[in-house]
């Protein structure tokens, strides 16, 4: 079994849309770009199957803005 150690940088955007309702219906919309920064592993369960974590930071105007992310995958 093996496994492999990651980094990652790259450009990130978000985009979102409220509606605000007080007699009336408000719409904003919100748009971001900034870095994105992260690290991660993957990880050999068979010759087939792996398994992955990353975690990625953003860099943006939004508060404290992060990701965790774990999945499963098939080689083919």
């Amino acid at each position: 079994e093996r496994s492999t150690l990651f980094g990652r940088m790259g450009l990130a955007t978000v985009e979102t849309e409220r509606d605000f309702t007080f007699e009336t219906t408000t719409s904003r919309t919100y748009k971001d770009t900034g870095a994105a920064y992260g690290v991660g592993a993957i990880f050999d369960i068979n010759e087939r199957y792996y398994a992955r974590v990353d975690y990625t930071w953003y860099d943006l105007e939004t508060p404290d803005l992060s990701a965790a992310n774990i999945a499963v995958g098939i080689k083919f």
